[in-house]
């Protein structure tokens, strides 16, 4: 025997055809209720029936308009307008990416041309000391000291003393570390960084290696460099105080070249 079981919904006019022709149909799922025929209206169930069935076709069409009429539920917000996030620019043409001063010391950025301006002794200064150094040199770190020790004991003579960093000012740790070493070594003067990139400042400064030290008049005019270009004729920190001296007691700044070798 075969029997099928029907899981769907029967259309109402196809379930009136099986009801009408006696074929029996098991469903799961009737439309409507309809009340069963009794015995003494037998004679009129076809007309029942029918009539059964055009109540149902009409509820179903009558559910069905009403689902036509319900408003399409809102579609979700949708961003057409965003833009990616663009990564902020270094900060490093800005002075203000320099941290902020502590214990009286500050690491300022300068332009070549700013660079000029601040080596021109001021406040009564008459003459300035400018020491190049960078946090990856060794033997600038070493003798920075001196440099401390210049500035306070000539500061009041006259002496102005400026510290250029030759670091990369783009590089953040780098700027950090800078700071913190000059905070260390109370470094309470002028502190630059040379707000351009390292081949532009080395080409500017000409030189070639540091620690290079630069002495300027009142005019802000340099009188005397020590730098490290002759391999054969190395500088010491001993010389640029003795230069100094000189200078502030007016006199010629003494030779410091090696005599050649006879």
């Amino acid at each position: 025997m075969f029997r099928r079981t029907r899981t769907m919904m029967t259309p109402p006019l196809v379930a009136a055809i099986f009801a009408m022709s006696g074929c029996g149909v098991e469903t799961t799922h009737q439309i409507s209720p309809a009340a069963s025929p009794t015995a003494s209206s037998s004679s009129n169930a076809p007309a029942e029936i029918k009539s059964n069935i055009e109540k149902s076709v009409a509820a179903e069409s009558a559910t069905a308009d009403t689902e036509k009429e319900k408003p399409a539920p809102a579609p979700e917000s949708v961003v057409t307008d965003a833009k990616p996030v663009e990564p902020k620019a270094l900060a490093a043409a800005s002075p203000s990416a320099a941290p902020a001063a502590v214990d009286g010391v500050k690491l300022v950025p300068a332009k070549w041309n700013e660079y000029l301006e601040f080596v021109k002794p001021k406040d009564g200064k008459k003459f300035t000391l400018v020491d190049a150094w960078a946090t990856w040199c060794a033997p600038c770190k070493e003798n920075f000291p001196h440099v401390v020790e210049m500035h306070e004991k000539y500061g009041p003579k006259g002496l102005q003393v400026i510290s250029l960093s030759m670091d990369d000012l783009t590089d953040a740790k780098a700027v950090r570390e800078a700071t913190e070493f000059l905070i260390s070594k109370k470094a309470a003067f002028t502190n630059l960084i040379m707000n351009e990139s390292q081949d532009v400042a080395f080409d500017k400064l000409e030189i070639s290696a540091i620690p290079s030290v630069f002495l300027f008049d009142a005019q802000g005019k340099e009188v005397h460099r020590f730098t490290l270009e002759d391999p054969n004729d190395q500088f010491t920190y001993d010389q640029v105080e003795k230069a100094i001296e000189a200078l502030l007691e007016g006199k010629p700044i003494p030779s410091f070249k090696k005599s050649p070798a006879k």
